[in-house]
């Protein structure tokens, strides 16, 4: 999901990039097509337009025209849109910096059309999750505000597979840290403003 205006940031956190010109979508969407999805899909809202040239042939891009209404409405989105013969969708939010690679291919081990899993980095839960197709429209009904389908995960605690990803982070990374502030963007190295020449 990329899809926030990024008030705290000043810029929507899709048109951010890291120090090596590399822009956050990209990181992930390169970590994801590692796994052979049979479909990726990017909702996009504030700066979708400039976002774009950022997408690469093949990565179906899904518009949330309420974006505004809190990253609840955007996993919205992005959940109706998953192909209904899928067995799961996986959703990792474009402002996770440290995800690694390695964790995808860990929650896919788990992916069949009644798992509801999570990653933990370090016990602490966190992104990328996994809704199974049986979880799916549950999903969607619990979505709200800021909060996203946390408010499922605590209901159905009891059916939640964990998966630890703590192992994978290298020194000083924190999975679970997203970035928020043009502070936090700078100490994560992504600190420099979107670029204009089409470099994805």
């Amino acid at each position: 999901m990329a899809a926030g205006k990024g008030s705290r940031m000043g810029t929507p956190k899709v048109l951010r990039r890291v120090n090596d010109g590399t822009s956050l979508l990209s990181h992930h969407l390169r970590a994801l097509a590692a796994v052979d999805p049979a479909e990726i899909l990017v909702v996009l809202g504030a700066g979708a337009h400039q976002a774009q040239s950022l997408i690469p042939e093949g990565v179906k891009t899904i518009l949330n025209l309420d974006h505004a209404m809190a990253m609840g409405r955007s996993l919205q989105t992005g959940l109706r849109a998953v192909d209904p013969h899928s067995n799961v969708a996986v959703v990792t939010l474009v402002d996770l910096t440290d995800t690694p690679a390695e964790i995808y291919p860990r929650l896919i081990e788990n992916a069949t059309d009644g798992v509801l899993a999570r990653c933990t980095w370090g016990s602490v839960p966190g992104h990328p999750v996994m809704f199974g197709r049986n979880w799916i429209s549950r999903a969607i009904d619990a979505c709200g505000g800021d909060s996203g389908a946390k408010r499922l995960f605590r209901e159905a605690s009891d059916s939640v597979t964990l998966i630890e990803g703590g192992d994978l982070l290298t020194p000083g990374a924190n999975g679970p840290f997203d970035v928020d502030t043009p502070a936090q963007a700078a100490a994560r190295g992504i600190n420099l403003p979107e670029r204009n020449d089409g470099r994805p």
